[in-house]
């Protein structure tokens, strides 16, 4: 199975792994089985002590998705031994780049493993995973004060970063941060990121003195396009 941001699904050699972004978790499951039956001893030829399958390990390769499509990105399982007969489960799991381009990436999956009597045993899958990418992708991945609760002290800071996950640049951001009863009203024109990059600053904040105990709710928007924020 194969679960792309908690999204489950079931695929099979030669499948194709989609709805993948920027920034995505993939985690790749597995159940591996050890075929041997001892009940087939005599026909196998294979006493049934050498029948447990030993130092078993998958590798799950992603290529040349990583550090500008030259690198792979590899996991591995730690080592395991089967009975016949028996079966277990193992799991790796990926954070694909923030900055990946849209393209299909080959995945390699390898399963291997040494019987009793020396035999290797190998298992190679191979997968296509899709990245797609839409032309306007931001996130406001964080907006958060460096202190929730204000008594004695009254200032704070405010950090607030953005990513670009689409597939153009972006150059003309509009970043509000308000809230009426505390005269926060902080407003940021023309921010530029680049495809795959982000960009993150932080603001001091000092919450007047005649201001009301209270919990406030401090509103940050992000508009891509001016004209949304102008209308």
């Amino acid at each position: 199975y194969v679960y792309v941001d908690g999204d489950k699904d079931s695929v099979d050699d030669g499948d194709t792994i989609k709805d993948v972004k920027p920034d995505s978790t993939v985690k790749f499951e597995f159940k591996i089985e050890n075929l041997y039956d001892e009940d087939d001893e005599d026909e196998l030829g294979i006493d049934k002590n050498d029948m447990e399958i030993e130092d078993i390990f998958i590798t799950v390769t992603i290529k040349n998705i990583d550090d500008d499509g030259d690198d792979d990105l590899e996991e591995e399982t730690k080592e395991f031994d089967l009975d016949a007969g028996d079966e277990e489960s193992k799991s790796v799991e990926f954070d694909i780049p923030m900055d990946v381009d849209e393209d299909d990436y080959a995945v390699e999956i390898t399963v291997e493993g040494e019987d009793g009597e020396g035999n290797d045993h190998t298992i190679t899958w191979d997968l296509t995973l899709e990245v797609d990418k839409k032309t306007h992708d931001m996130d406001l991945k964080r907006a958060e004060f460096d202190q929730t609760t204000l008594s004695c002290d009254r200032e704070t800071t405010f950090s607030v970063k953005l990513v670009n996950f689409g597939s153009s640049d972006e150059d003309e951001l509009i970043l509000t941060i308000q809230n009426t009863a505390l005269d926060i009203n902080i407003k940021e024109e023309d921010i530029e990121i680049d495809e795959g990059d982000d960009w993150s600053k932080s603001y001091t904040i000092t919450v007047p003195d005649d201001v009301s105990p209270g919990t406030y709710k401090v509103v940050t928007k992000m508009y891509y396009d001016k004209s949304d924020y102008y209308d």
